[in-house]
């Protein structure tokens, strides 16, 4: 039983599948360091506020190893592996670079002029400061200056000025109040505050994980390893960030990339925001990072936090631009920590299965002390019926005593051999059996039995109903399986019940185990049983070998071993219960393993709310508010950092497209996971070709003879013309949107043209109206031209595209995450047709403006020409040189690209460009006053359970058969015909004490005596040897054979239920 019920079921219950967190200890190494400062100053410049920017307003991520806080000195495995472990973190100690402010209220004295005012920090530094911000469109609203230290050209305001001395270079001053109109005097300020602010820079060593495959930091895994300490100047070009961020671009020397280079206009942001303008980048950020309303900035301590969250901001981008390779690449130890589902051993189940095996192991070697202690007289095998005989063959008050026991049962023989002794002796033809008794050994004749009066005994085993009740089980436990397997596959994968490691265990494993540990016992027992019977049922057919009758030896091997011996006797039904009887250690182990764990991306179904429909609020791409600034460039600073720093783009924008949005009609009830929707996305489909140099065998060719001499030199003459065949074969010129002017070529040069085009040739001004004939302005065209001044021949290369890009739009299957940024999209169906949505002049209309919005936009006039060099002169080859890694487009001294590397590479910046514009400008598509569901679901990673395959079949089919095969048992047995079942050593001598069997059969085991001893014996009622009538084992023709007609399942039944109502009566 201990055996059985305690420690098998425990021992599939000791180990499970569960998720294991490993932590193994690596070298790390730190590939990355800040440069020397004099390089640092090249490399601080505007990308770093495009990055800010991007975290700010764009909802784009942080770059690697930095957070809005803090930024880190990356590391990274020593041997990068091929790919990242699960969910891989590595943990290592590192430098945290951090920024912090050191801020005062500023002395504030009014000045006589209008809106004129002097700031004082109180340490020896003044300024005079007169306001001239106005807002737009609002009588009232909120004024909001940054002022840096450095002086500037393009600065309206700074602090270096004869009474702040360049002891006060790291510090500015911010101003906020409130702006109100009055019309008399005009504009005039209210609740003014102002703060000056010193920049403070530190490092401190701290143990960090971060994640192994996108390099971002946990943040509550912060812990201080050392000693905060500032950074020294030797370390950090702080003098180059104060410049950044006072003045909104890097100091005009050394010369940079156009985009590096150009001052940052975050204007776009802010055209409906309540702030007066214009305002510096640093204000910008600080209103795109706080959650506070311009109006809130009046308040100090909301000042002050609003512009210590900007600054950190930037610095943390600073940093992430800064970082280049390091030559000395420091190693250290580090750990790796990352999840793996596998095999864990439950360690209060082994306790328990370690203490039972500890008691089997004494229990055992208990037993076997004594079996070693005992003494033995056993000369043969006491387990068959041969053996029974042989022992008291000669030993007549043995005979004598049991001669009248035939008819009893169980309960009875054991009363009336209750304290006798009997004990085994060595004889010269083997063991005989004597009794201790001063009963005289002749057959007693008096008081004849004429008669015989039994009840048949069925062991309760083999009753039907227990037969009826345990293929019920079986077929219940199969029913439950296969309802467990159907649910599991309707709800992919069944809910954990509790989240306790043991009583998972305990669920999955152990009461599985435990029903067939349950089960297999009876099979057991059942087989014994059969086992004991075979020898009389073999007997009652006639069969009188005593190999396969008297000597069988199935009682002396556990059932299971017993099936070779059956299948050789041609035992078929006691060789299928054997075999079930196997089956059951099969099954033990087959449902043990049927449930396991796994994690599983469940779908739960949500609906979601459209934000924005189809139909348009306004006829142009970009609100008139933005188009009144004059300048966006918003795409552009999305593409940058997306592009440069791997970031995210802005929700629901891809590479391609732009989707409208949807939020949650219920409140989210867990923040994991993402989102799975039918969502509708707009795009461009852009194709570009190139052009020749002449109309002979084209359908475009650019005429750009002219720009080698700079180009716009002549009257109405804007460099370049751009012909087109029509489809009547006329041609249409075609010409830039701005004239292409500068110097002549110097030498080896290079130089780009990117430009829209208009039929027109003239300077062109920027019109958002709609147009008729879209021949011209549908394309734009991007160029590259190499010239050597030096050629006599005055020859040149050149490599012209030109694009044409249609709106579209279709239905997708999207995911993408709580803040709206996809994370994948699968087209659903074919393109639907544009006028569905809108006419298709509005939605060339549209292109048209994106043409001017994204092309042509890069230095004026002579910047922008003929160059030596490898500095990029305008947005688009920026872009585009970041997406190649190289400068191989701007360089003079290679050749002008093919065509065919470049097409893929414009269509895709251009729709990557379109895409952005469209997301960051969602306003154009009129809002959904009316709830409109859509369905979609939510994904979520789950630990679940499911049921092996081939475990669950292994279960079922054996459950199957051992419920057919009782099915079999339970129909083929006989009527009951004997009084009880002889299962020990005196049961079995009352049945063959008085025959003459007994004292007829060979002595010797095995050989001749046996081989000579071939006359038939039955099981029936026989005259014994002592005169009266017995039931037991006789030899032919001494016995009357029991009626072997097999006994139909009503009738044993219903016998079982008279005996039953007797019992009770004589109860």
């Amino acid at each position: 039983m201990l055996l059985f019920w305690a420690i098998t079921p425990l021992q599939s219950s000791i180990m499970g599948r569960k998720p294991i967190y490993f932590a193994t200890n690596i070298t790390v190494s730190s590939p990355l360091s800040l440069p020397p400062p004099q390089d640092q100053a090249m490399l601080m410049d505007t990308t770093v506020l495009y990055a800010s920017y991007g975290m700010a307003w764009l909802e784009q991520a942080p770059p690697p190893f930095t957070t809005a806080d803090y930024a880190l000195m990356p590391f990274s495995r020593a041997e990068t592996p091929a790919t990242c472990l699960p969910s891989e973190h590595l943990t290592a100690v590192t430098n945290m670079l951090t920024t912090e402010l050191n801020c005062w209220e500023a002395s504030i004295t009014k000045l006589p002029p209008v809106r004129s005012y002097l700031f004082d920090n109180g340490r020896g530094c003044t300024m005079d400061v007169g306001l001239f911000q106005s807002h737009p469109y609002e009588n009232e609203s909120s004024l909001v200056v940054y002022m840096g230290y450095y002086e500037s050209p393009i600065l309206d305001y700074y602090l270096q000025n004869p009474n702040c001395s360049q002891e006060f270079s790291n510090q500015f001053l911010v101003i906020s109040a409130h702006l109100s109109t009055d019309p008399t005097d005009g504009l005039y300020e209210t609740n003014m505050t102002g703060l000056f602010c010193e920049t403070l820079y530190y490092k401190q060593p701290v143990s960090v994980t971060v994640s192994a495959e996108y390099g971002r930091p946990l943040n509550d895994s912060l812990v201080p390893a050392g000693a905060k300490e500032k950074l020294s100047l030797d370390e950090f070009n702080s003098t180059a960030l104060d410049y950044l961020m006072g003045v909104g671009m890097p100091p005009p020397t050394p010369t940079r990339d156009y985009p590096a280079a150009n001052t940052f206009d975050p204007w776009a942001s802010l055209a409906q925001k309540d702030v007066a303008e214009p305002v510096t980048p640093m204000v910008n950020l600080a209103l795109g990072l706080s959650d506070y309303p311009a109006s809130e900035y009046q308040n100090a301590t909301v000042l002050e936090s609003a512009f210590t969250t900007a600054h950190k901001n930037v610095f943390s981008a600073a940093i992430s631009r800064l970082l280049s390779g390091s030559e000395n690449t420091q190693l250290k130890t580090g750990t790796s920590h990352y999840v793996l589902y596998g095999v864990v051993v439950s360690r209060t189940i082994s306790a328990i299965l370690e203490g039972l095996l500890l008691l089997l192991a004494v229990l055992m070697g208990s037993v076997l002390y004594t079996s070693m202690r005992a003494t033995s007289k056993l000369v043969a095998d006491p387990a068959t019926i041969g053996f029974a005989f042989r022992s008291v063959k000669t030993s007549r008050t043995v005979l004598n005593r049991f001669a009248m026991e035939d008819c009893s049962d169980i309960a009875t023989l054991q009363r009336r051999l209750a304290g006798k002794q009997f004990f085994l002796e060595n004889g010269r033809s083997g063991n005989f059996l004597e009794i201790e008794s001063e009963e005289d050994d002749h057959v007693r004749t008096d008081s004849r039995r004429k008669e015989i009066k039994y009840t048949p005994v069925r062991p309760k085993e083999l009753h039907p109903l227990t037969g009826c009740l345990l293929v019920i089980i079986l077929f219940a436990g199969a029913g439950v399986l296969i309802y467990f397997k159907m649910t599991e596959k309707r709800l992919q994968g069944l809910p954990r019940p509790s989240e306790n490691f043991e009583i998972l265990q305990l669920l999955e494993n152990y009461i599985p185990t435990i029903f067939v540990t349950l089960l297999e016992p009876f099979l057991v027992l059942l087989t014994r049983i059969f086992c004991i019977l075979q020898p009389f049922n073999d007997l009652r057919k006639g069969k009188c070998n005593p190999e396969s009758t008297l000597e069988t030896k199935y009682t002396t091997l556990p059932p299971q071993l017993v099936l070779w011996r059956a299948i050789r006797s041609r035992h078929f039904l006691l060789t299928t219960l054997c075999i079930m009887a196997l089956l059951g250690n099969v099954l033990t182990v087959a449902l043990g393993g049927t449930f396991n764990e796994l994690p599983l991306q469940k779908h739960y179904d949500i609906t979601f709310n459209d934000i924005r429909g189809t139909g348009l609020t306004r006829d142009t791409l970009l609100d008139t508010r933005y188009l009144s600034v004059g300048h966006y460039y918003d795409h552009f600073y999305a593409a940058s950092t997306n592009i440069s720093h791997n970031t995210t783009l802005p929700p629901w924008v891809t590479t391609q497209y732009t989707f409208l949005p949807v939020n949650e009609s219920v409140q989210p009830s867990t923040s994991s996971g993402f989102h799975k929707a039918k969502l509708r996305g707009f795009g461009v489909d852009t194709k570009c070709e190139a052009m020749s140099s002449s109309p002979a065998g084209s359908r475009a060719f650019a005429n750009v003879t002219e720009l080698l001499r700079g180009g716009g030199r002549s009257e109405n003459s804007t460099g370049a013309t751009f012909n087109f065949r029509r489809d009547n074969g006329t041609w249409t010129p075609c010409y830039p949107t701005a004239i292409l002017t500068g110097l002549d070529p110097a030498g080896q040069s290079a130089r780009e043209v990117v430009t829209p085009l208009w039929p027109i040739s003239f300077y062109a001004y920027r019109t958002y109206k709609p147009y008729e004939d879209h021949f011209c302005e549908d394309k734009f065209v991007v160029g590259w031209l190499r010239a050597n001044s030096e050629d006599l021949h005055n020859t040149f290369q050149s490599s012209f595209l030109y694009c044409e890009s249609a709106l579209q739009t279709a239905m997708f299957d999207v995911d993408f995450d709580r803040t709206g940024h996809i994370l994948a999209y699968n087209r659903r169906a074919e393109f639907d047709d544009i006028t569905q949505f809108m006419s298709l002049n509005m939605s060339q209309t549209l292109v048209l403006q994106a043409n001017n919005l994204i092309n042509d936009i890069g230095r004026p006039g002579i910047d922008s020409a003929w160059h030596n060099g490898t500095m990029v002169v305008d947005w688009w080859n920026y872009l585009l040189k970041s997406l190649m890694q190289t400068t191989d487009l701007v360089d003079p001294s290679v050749e002008v690209p093919k065509p065919e590397r470049v097409i893929p590479v414009v269509e895709d910046l251009y729709q990557r460009l379109f895409a952005i514009l469209l997301g960051k400008n969602l306003d154009l598509f009129e809002k959904v006053n009316k709830p409109t569901e859509r369905s979609g679901v939510v994904v979520v990673t789950e630990t679940r359970i499911f049921l092996d395959d081939t475990a669950f079949l292994l279960s079922v089919v054996i459950l199957c058969l051992n419920a057919v095969v009782l099915i079999w048992v339970y129909l083929s047995q006989s009527d009951a015909y004997l009084p009880r079942l002889p299962s020990t050593l005196g049961s079995l001598l009352a049945y063959t004490a008085a025959s003459r069997a007994v004292r007829e059969y060979g002595e010797g085991k095995g050989t001749s005596d046996e081989e000579s001893w071939h006359r038939k014996a039955f099981p029936g009622t026989f005259l014994g040897v002592d005169g009266n009538l017995h039931v037991g084992i006789e030899m032919d023709p001494f016995v009357t054979p029991v009626d072997g007609t097999m006994l139909s399942r009503q009738s044993t039944a219903r016998s079982w239920l008279q005996r039953k109502e007797e019992e009770d009566e004589d109860s």
